[in-house]
Formats: structure tokens, C-alpha cells, sequence
């Protein structure tokens, strides 16, 4: 199980924003945050979404959490082409 914490935090990890064991600036912190709320969402809205909103990730289903949130937030990071690969094939 990871929280919203985690799976923001390994996001920006993925996305190279930040290095494991780092803290996340305020605004890299809200921009992920609203990610991981639309995926959510979207998850929710075609019924794939089993935990609460504000629960935590079940242990499966993080990975692919962590790579929608990552992926939501491509185009604002600006990756490159070699990590955008490493995040599509999550």
C-alpha cells in the first residue's frame, strides 16, 4: 500500500524532478498532487478505482498509478525523449 505522498513522490522520481529521499518544492508538490487526482478520477469513473480517494494505493496497482500520475505531467517537465520511453513503458 503507498499513499498520495508516495505515489507523488515516486512520480516525480520517475519524471527526474526529484532524487530518491528528496523533498519536493511546493509547486512540483501541487502540479503532481492534481495528477494523481485526475487519475483517480478517471480510474474511478470507469470503475477501476477501488480504494478511497484519500486511502492508500493497494501494493498492485501502485507502479501503474505512479506512471499515469508521471505521464499526466510529461509535457510540464519536459523530459526527455529516453525517460518519456522509460515512463510509456510503465
Amino acid at each position: 500500500m503507498a499513499t498520495k505522498a508516495e505515489v507523488r513522490n515516486e512520480a516525480l522520481e520517475l519524471l527526474g524532478i526529484i532524487q530518491v529521499g528528496q523533498s519536493a518544492q511546493s509547486q512540483d508538490v501541487t502540479r503532481v498532487e492534481d495528477a494523481y487526482d485526475q487519475a483517480y478520477a478517471d480510474l474511478k469513473k470507469e470503475g477501476l478505482a477501488t480504494w478511497a480517494a484519500t486511502g492508500e494505493v493497494p501494493t498492485e496497482i501502485v507502479p501503474h498509478m505512479v506512471a499515469m500520475v508521471a505521464m499526466l505531467r510529461v509535457d510540464i517537465y519536459g523530459v526527455s525523449g529516453e525517460r518519456y520511453q522509460r515512463i510509456m513503458a510503465r
